[in-house]
């Protein structure tokens, strides 16, 4: 009897654990999609929250919370810029009107770490004439 074959090119590489199946597929080779199938309908499923606390561990650890904050780092900075972008200010002109280097702001923007409250009242309200919310949530 025939069996079919697929063929799949490679799209893009993917950082996260992956199944032999997956490496199979996207590695170019001639698979059978019968194997495949068969391979496919006994894979388990996981939901985003699963795979999540997998890979970052259980929301309420330490490296959990540490990569929360990160994120909210990085938030930050995606606001500076966007915030900048939408004021027509290069780095140059707005770390000229707050008193820091390009190189800083460069940094802030693409991090948001290490940024004291003063500097990020600074950037915002003197450089990019806006207003911070805070807010805690308890």
């Amino acid at each position: 009897m025939y069996k079919p074959l697929i063929r799949i090119k490679p799209t893009h590489i993917v950082q996260a654990p992956v199944s032999p199946l997956f490496i199979n597929i996207f590695c170019c080779k001639l698979v059978d999609y019968s194997v495949v199938k068969e391979q496919l309908n006994k894979m388990e499923t996981k939901s985003w929250r699963e795979i999540k606390d997998s890979v970052y561990s259980k929301k309420g650890t330490d490296r959990r919370d540490e990569l929360n904050r990160d994120f909210e780092s990085f938030k930050i900075g995606l606001l500076l810029r966007k915030a900048g972008e939408d004021k027509n200010l290069t780095q140059e002109q707005l770390g000229e009107l707050v008193d820091k280097k390009r190189t800083y702001i460069s940094r802030v923007e693409n991090n948001g770490s290490n940024l004291t409250l003063k500097t990020l009242y600074d950037i915002v309200e003197k450089g990019l004439d806006r207003k911070v919310k805070i807010s805690i949530e308890v």
